[in-house]
């Protein structure tokens, strides 16, 4: 799912081409409707730089396509826009819609609300409500768990091997051989969670810090870079002889956001994954986890560098107040907080976080959270159904995520050429960590989290104490999600 030059100029004439076709949305108390009622047929598409399905092109008389997603402040979760805006992330949902709603001669509509479980509750009745349920990554589990939802392998017209479907990340949030869930374009908090390192500029011209740019080209953006850098910068800045929020750190950013993110940067996970897809909970006896888990701590704890602070709310106002007033070298957050600084005065960059060390081939950026499509076993026509879903994701590959990546991000809120080269390394290695986001209840904020906010070291004992509990969930997940394709077959 990587885009380029090629795709954005793809990207900005497929929008003059669309533009005739677009007509005003109307909203209805708390569903949005996006409806093309005079049908266009467009040119067919040859060798432009842009996405291609293989899905037949069916008149399907004005169908409302029903989608449920959830409302939430922390991402940009929404399907369909009420009108363009001028907005460029808002309008190129609406054009994407609005192509294709014209391919199909559908409707969509969209039902947004506070979690999953009015939807759920839909497909226990065995009420044909939506088509599609935008589902937080806990709720698609217990779903799937459930018997609620058909899998992949059930969607005629979903072509995993098309560039606009993730197949790294759908084999990760994935449990064993039958895949329920698939990562595409279409769903944008796969790119709004995805973790970034932000550096302020004028600190590193004022502190005299080599460019971090040179550093990541050069393959010298270790652990040990990041600390040496942030070690040198914290001050006590009223000198009332204490570390608060009104002084200098080296990195800001939340205890799990700091320390979970370095340490799944080094490559290990607190869920790993057998030879068979399957989930293994193994940390008390992972030596690799138990080392990156006290490499990081000598950056958080050791050294003065990090703001020890409580918060747990990434977008806190707290980190954005002291990024802003220059009050730290690094800040770590994610895409969807980027924004909130585009008013901020002095100069920052992007960065991926840091490999473990130079002999780690690639950055990894951790995805931390995740809401995503599933289908409900409600749903009366598959064919129809995943024809919609796989052209969805085909046009968000080509209008969505060229307006979400190349245009916003690399120009509108990344202020360089050298941080358009750093988003493609933060782009090229995702992963994400079942303990972090199925089970983020259960490990991570569990008590994982506690541990790095509160400078908890004994990680094997701590991590034992959980084994049976976590070794019991995760048989009795794997032992429901067989029986339910056993029942089906």
């Amino acid at each position: 799912m990587k885009v380029g030059f090629v795709r954005v100029i793809a990207w900005l004439c497929l929008i003059a081409t669309i533009l005739t076709a677009l007509l005003a949305c109307s909203d209805n108390s708390n569903s949005s409707t996006v409806n093309v009622a005079d049908t266009t047929t467009f040119a067919e598409e040859t060798d432009d730089g842009l996405y291609h399905d293989d899905v037949p092109t069916v008149n399907y008389d004005g169908y409302v396509f029903r989608v449920y997603s959830r409302d939430d402040v922390w991402f940009n979760g929404n399907i369909t826009v009420e009108a363009q805006t001028g907005e460029v992330i808002n309008d190129a949902i609406f054009i994407r819609n609005a192509k294709v709603c014209d391919r199909f001669n559908i409707q969509i509509t969209e039902t947004v609300h506070t979690d999953t479980e009015l939807a759920r509750a839909t497909v226990l009745a065995n009420e044909d409500a939506y088509d599609m349920i935008n589902a937080r990554c806990t709720a698609a589990l217990s779903m799937a768990v459930e018997g609620l939802l058909f899998t992949v392998e059930d969607l005629p017209y979903v072509d995993l091997s098309k560039p606009y479907w993730d197949q790294k990340l759908t084999d990760d949030v994935n449990l064993g051989p039958n895949k329920y869930f698939a990562v595409g374009d279409l769903n944008l908090t796969f790119y709004d969670y995805t973790s970034v390192l932000l550096f302020n500029k004028q600190l590193v011209e004022d502190n005299s810090i080599e460019n971090p740019y040179q550093i990541v080209y050069e393959n010298r953006w270790t652990f040990d870079k990041l600390k040496e850098l942030a070690m040198g910068i914290t001050t006590d800045l009223n000198g009332d002889l204490k570390l608060d929020q009104n002084d200098l750190y080296g990195i800001i950013g939340t205890p799990n956001f700091v320390g979970y993110t370095l340490t799944l940067a080094a490559g290990v996970k607190s869920i790993n994954k057998d030879e068979n897809n399957y989930p293994v909970y193994e940390l008390d006896t992972d030596e690799r986890f138990i080392e990156v888990f006290n490499k990081v701590f000598e950056i958080m704890w050791d050294s003065n560098t990090w703001f020890r602070t409580t918060i747990t709310d990434q977008i806190s106002p707290t980190f954005i107040s002291m990024f802003k007033n220059n009050q730290a070298l690094f800040f770590s957050t994610n895409f969807f907080n980027v924004p909130s600084l585009r008013d901020m005065d002095t100069e920052f960059g992007i960065l991926p976080f840091p490999k473990y060390n130079e002999k780690q081939e690639k950055y990894i950026t951790r995805i931390s959270f995740f809401d995503m499509f599933t289908v409900p076993i409600t749903v009366s026509d598959l064919n129809r159904t995943s024809a919609i879903i796989e052209v969805l994701n085909c046009e968000s590959g080509n209008i969505v995520i060229p307006a979400y990546y190349d245009i916003s991000l690399k120009t509108k809120y990344a202020r360089d050429n050298d941080s358009a080269g750093m988003l493609d390394l933060i782009m090229e290695y995702r992963v994400v960590d079942l303990g972090d986001t199925i089970w983020v209840g259960e490990i991570r904020d569990g008590w994982l989290a506690a541990m790095y906010q509160n400078n908890n070291r004994n990680i094997a004992s701590t991590a034992k104490k959980y084994t049976k509990l976590m070794t019991k969930t995760i048989e009795k997940v794997v032992t429901s999600l067989e029986d339910n394709m056993m029942k089906r077959r």
